[in-house]
């Protein structure tokens, strides 16, 4: 009998965990789930972007904009920002419009544009700004 690859259960014990903790959408689990973005581990990494997502805290933005840059992480990590910014109330996502990081900006307009008509009018604004 081969003996238990441990590394293996570790990824299947805390991506379980990322996942139950996503799923309870407790701000509690914010600060422990970034760190979580540091893991050696790809894996476990990624499950910690999805379950950011999941709850969507804000300040969660910032370190997954982070670990986006890493071709790894970067679906799991846009997929978790993207369900924050779902969330966020439509003036927010209006003031994100100017913000200086482009990505941002494309985040904000992913945003509006799932607000069907209540993202219309800030959407042409902004490229009158333009």
């Amino acid at each position: 009998m081969a003996a238990p690859n441990f590394r293996d259960i570790s990824y299947v014990r805390n991506h379980s965990i990322h996942s139950t903790l996503g799923k309870l959408k407790d701000w509690r689990a914010v600060e422990p789930l970034i760190k979580a973005l540091k893991d050696e581990e790809k894996d476990v990494r990624k499950s910690a972007a999805e379950a950011l997502g999941e709850i969507g805290d804000e300040r969660a933005i910032k370190p997954l904009y982070e670990v986006s840059k890493d071709e790894d992480l970067k679906w799991n990590a846009e997929r978790a920002i993207e369900k924050i910014y779902d969330k966020k109330s439509v003036e927010s996502l209006v003031k994100e419009l100017g913000d200086y990081n482009k990505d941002i900006r494309i985040f904000a307009v992913r945003a509006l544009g799932k607000r069907g008509s209540q993202g219309v009018d800030p959407l042409i604004k902004a490229l009158k700004d333009s």
